[in-house]
């Protein structure tokens, strides 16, 4: 109690490491229970978007597709906007594996799409550019094409300030196999400057290393 007061992240690492634990036993139902917990005990947290993915995941494992999105939902309507969250693009990319194929994911694509053009128009610039990368990523095999011509819409519209770490690793990363290495030196010392102690601090100085 009085060290979980005193250290909120020492609080939400034990936590996590327990729902860590239901995960390898394979509980995805008390899982979800102890996250939910941890949502109405700290709602304040920084990682409450993390526990929203961790719930997603339990009621994937539980075939409720239904309840999954709508934790997917709860999560990137209050931190999509957040280019610090780093839970994030894990998030729209769970909610990607809701639609594996056919009609529906071409709806839910189009559904994408139509978010993605409305937060451009809105001006929410990090919501936008999370779209446009969810777009790329998703078109990498299927459509490459289609891929890289999103990727560039980023390259050449994305404020630095509006990207979040992994969309700027991303982009720089497709910048070098693109053979632009010009606009990815500038994206990956964009990431160095910007968060410089990011888990992919390490990708963003072995990119530059690599194009010196």
């Amino acid at each position: 109690g009085a060290v979980s007061a005193a250290n909120p992240a020492l609080r939400d690492h034990a936590r996590f490491q327990m729902g860590r634990a239901l995960r390898l036993a394979d509980r995805p139902r008390e899982l979800i229970e102890h996250f939910e917990a941890f949502l109405t005990q700290c709602p304040g947290s920084p990682r409450v978007a993390e526990a929203l993915q961790w719930i997603a995941w339990g009621w994937r494992k539980l075939d409720r597709p239904d309840h999954a999105r709508a934790a997917y939902a709860r999560a990137t309507e209050q931190f999509i906007q957040d280019p610090r969250n780093d839970a994030v693009e894990d998030i729209l990319l769970g909610e990607a594996r809701l639609h594996p194929e056919g009609e529906a994911r071409e709806r839910w694509l189009e559904s994408v799409r139509a978010r993605t053009a409305a937060a451009r128009v809105a001006g929410r610039a990090t919501e936008w550019a999370r779209g446009v990368w969810l777009q790329a990523l998703l078109a990498q095999r299927r459509d490459p094409d289609r891929s890289a011509a999103r990727f560039r819409e980023l390259v050449l519209d994305a404020r630095p300030e509006a990207l979040s770490a992994r969309v700027m690793i991303d982009l720089a990363e497709h910048e070098v196999a693109a053979g632009r290495v010009d606009a990815a030196e500038r994206w990956y010392g964009e990431h160095a400057r910007r968060f410089p102690r990011h888990r992919d601090r390490a990708r963003a100085l072995a990119g530059l290393g690599l194009i010196a």
